[in-house]
């Protein structure tokens, strides 16, 4: 399990969303998951259930994480580079130092799939939007009404990991300084970075435009 486990997150680490990338790497992943499957089986045979949830075996839980990881990775490839918003530069062949590996994306990826049915449920209701998204679209508006081109001009490094401290201070150049609106925008990613967050805000659930189109993206 731990060489299984070694394995997936060099792919996870390795693997970006580049049209020359996608499929090998979607192949890799998909090797590991029918790896994992006979293990799963082999698990069984010895009698141990290793994706139920009541069983709190060391053995289950290190297969159940691991499965979960790969279903995740396996999405984001499908999901491809406009549903994650990346730029012309991430995507570019020219540009191998910018390039966002899948690890880097799956956070983004949780995020989004959680909004996207908190506005399948708002549609539902008949309601437009949702009060986190509502949020998402002050920081928008507040971006634009302080000259600033996108969020990650707020931070040195937008790829860096940053605690909830940081993330206020970045939200006070805005006048965004209820702290309660602070804590629920820094939790919409986690583990969090601007970067992420950047390419949060220019979703389409938040900006209420088209899918981003990356032959024609801008960083």
């Amino acid at each position: 399990v731990e060489a299984m486990r070694m394995m997936l997150d060099q792919t996870l680490h390795a693997t970006d969303l580049h049209p020359e990338h996608k499929e090998a790497g979607k192949h890799k992943l998909q090797a590991l998951l029918a790896e994992l499957d006979s293990l799963d089986d082999k698990v069984a045979s010895l009698g141990i259930t290793a994706m139920r949830k009541e069983d709190s075996g060391p053995m289950a839980v290190s297969l159940t994480k691991t499965r979960t990881d790969l279903l995740h990775a396996i999405d984001v490839l499908e999901l491809g580079a406009d549903y994650f918003g990346l730029t012309g530069q991430e995507l570019s062949s020219r540009a191998t130092k910018h390039r966002v590996s899948i690890f880097s994306l799956m956070p983004l990826q949780k995020t989004k799939l959680l909004f996207n049915a908190m506005v399948a449920t708002a549609t539902n209701e008949g309601k437009e939007s949702t009060p986190e998204i509502d949020m998402l679209r002050n920081v928008v508006t507040r971006l634009q009404m302080y000259g600033y081109q996108n969020i990650c001009q707020l931070i040195p490094d937008e790829n860096a990991v940053v605690t909830e401290r940081v993330f206020q201070a970045r939200m006070e150049k805005l006048d965004i300084k209820d702290l309660g609106e602070v804590a629920t925008l820094y939790r919409t990613i986690s583990p969090f970075s601007f970067a992420n967050f950047r390419r949060l805000l220019a979703s389409p659930a938040v900006s209420k435009k088209p899918a981003f189109n990356s032959s024609s993206a801008q960083a």
